[in-house]
């Protein structure tokens, strides 16, 4: 324990793959993110470019972990600088989240708690929103003569009325397979 590992030596470069790294920089403008560079030619180690004359590798911070810069001798890297802007953007408090309440893009999933086949009309459940009237002209026409809707899931548009209670303004029934080759309205 506490004994080096003896380095072994790094393979150079063969002149072929120097010659397609140079051309590739040339295309970049001479200098480029080194992690986009590798990314271009992996199995090369930054040991290899060091030994040859071909490549220049520049730190962009004295921090650890920083990211490099690889350029063609004599082209000067370009480092992503801060601008005043943009430490004025990092200094200001994030922004609030975003508000998430029921509305017209937004629906609540519930099921009908009560149902009065007799005057059609009952009231939903949902997460957060409790007693939500629906009347059988807010369902669509292809169930408004199912007569026993307890129980069943359904999206909906919530709204409140002009009394202030809540009620359903759009709603879609959920359904499933049946088993049989159909489908049935979903119940909870």
């Amino acid at each position: 324990a506490g004994e080096k590992k003896s380095e072994e030596p790094v393979p150079e470069l063969t002149p072929e793959r120097i010659q397609a790294m140079v051309e590739f920089l040339e295309e970049q403008g001479g200098h480029m993110d080194y992690g986009r560079f590798a990314n271009q030619f992996p199995g090369v180690k930054k040991a290899q470019i060091t030994q040859c004359d071909h490549f220049a590798l520049v730190q962009e911070s004295d921090r650890p972990g920083g990211r490099w810069q690889i350029t063609l001798p004599g082209i000067e890297p370009m480092f992503t600088e801060e601008t005043p802007d943009d430490v004025q953007r990092s200094k200001q408090p994030p922004p609030p989240p975003v508000a998430v309440a029921p509305c017209e893009g937004l629906w609540l999933i519930g099921c009908v708690k009560k149902w009065d086949p007799k005057k059609q009309f009952g009231f939903m459940i949902a997460d957060g929103a409790d007693d939500v009237f629906i009347h059988r002209n807010d369902l669509p026409q292809e169930i408004q003569g199912i007569r026993n809707l307890m129980g069943v899931e359904m999206a909906f548009e919530l709204m409140l009325g002009d009394d202030g209670k809540r009620k359903v303004k759009t709603v879609r029934p959920l359904i499933q397979p049946n088993g049989r080759g159909g489908w049935q309205l979903r119940r909870a």
